[in-house]
């Protein structure tokens, strides 16, 4: 089973369906066929997408595909446009759309997460200033020192992602970049990571700090001490950057403080990403 979300999707349609079995499309029948069953049996609604009363196609910009493959098939005809009921495969295909489901979420939770952190930084990054500029002319003064109020204001660590697309002068390379901004009221260090591409080897080209691979796909740097008030940037040159977007990365921290635009790693979450890379389905009941 495979997902696809957002894009030029509509969203105010059904979700497509995409059946096949042994690589063959399934075109006609798709009300009958076992596959699209499974997908009607889950309850969306709970991971994004809009289904009136948990049950039926729902409906969003996404596209899901089933595959079955087998040497021997059950068709509802000798037609073969449609998987017949087999309730050995409904249930394992549920538990894959369940994981997608699943993913799904986490996808829609960062997406949103990273919108208020962009818009609280925003609003402390250029609005403040604006403030304070337009305020002390109004007092005939100087200008003050936002540092302690952002400070004040933040309490937290931001980190700030980029992409840079591979150029003329780069060749097929690309840059990673990971801004962190310190608003807390002391130096800090900790450790980032960023879940890359696992599903070929990465090649990293250069990076400003070394870091190492804490499992397949899995690079980790160990950031130096950001004095308070203060910035610092990991640049990281990798290959084959064309259509790697930020909100598709995975940054994860190990910190005492909060870093907003990341999430916490722990080692629940780093024996999640070790059966992921494994292959393993973690977890097969609906929440």
């Amino acid at each position: 089973v495979g997902l696809v979300f957002g894009g030029n999707l509509p969203a105010d349609g059904q979700v497509q369906i995409l059946r096949f079995a042994n690589r063959v499309p399934l075109l006609y029948q798709q009300g009958g066929c076992m596959l699209t069953k499974a997908l009607e049996s889950v309850d969306w609604r709970q991971y994004g997408l809009e289904q009136r009363g948990g049950k039926g196609i729902p409906h969003g910009p996404a596209a899901v595909l089933l595959h079955l493959a087998s040497t021997n098939v059950q068709f509802t005809s000798e037609a073969k446009e449609a998987v017949a009921d087999n309730e050995i495969i409904h249930d394992e295909v549920r538990k894959a759309l369940l994981e997608l489901g699943r993913g799904l979420r986490s996808h829609l939770k960062k997406k949103e997460r990273g919108a208020k952190s962009k818009e609280k930084f925003e609003l402390v990054r250029e609005i403040l200033p604006q403030i304070a500029e337009r305020s002390a002319r109004i007092v005939g003064k100087a200008i003050p020192s936002l540092s302690p109020v952002i400070t004040s204001i933040m309490k937290s660590i931001f980190c700030e992602a980029k992409i840079e697309p591979a150029t003329q002068k780069q060749g097929k390379n690309g840059i990673l970049e990971l801004h962190f901004h310190n608003y807390t009221e002391r130096p800090r260090s900790f450790e980032v990571f960023v879940k890359l591409d696992t599903l070929e080897p990465v090649e990293i080209i250069s990076e400003t700090c070394e870091g190492e691979w804490e499992l397949e796909g899995l690079r980790k740097w160990i950031v130096p001490d950001i004095q308070s008030g203060g910035e610092w940037t990991l640049s990281v040159v990798l290959p084959h950057t064309e259509g790697m977007r930020v909100s598709d990365l995975d940054i994860f921290v190990r910190s005492s403080v909060e870093i907003i635009g990341t999430e916490k790693m722990d080692e629940e979450m780093l024996q999640q990403l070790k059966s992921e890379a494994q292959g393993m389905i973690f977890g097969d009941d609906e929440e």
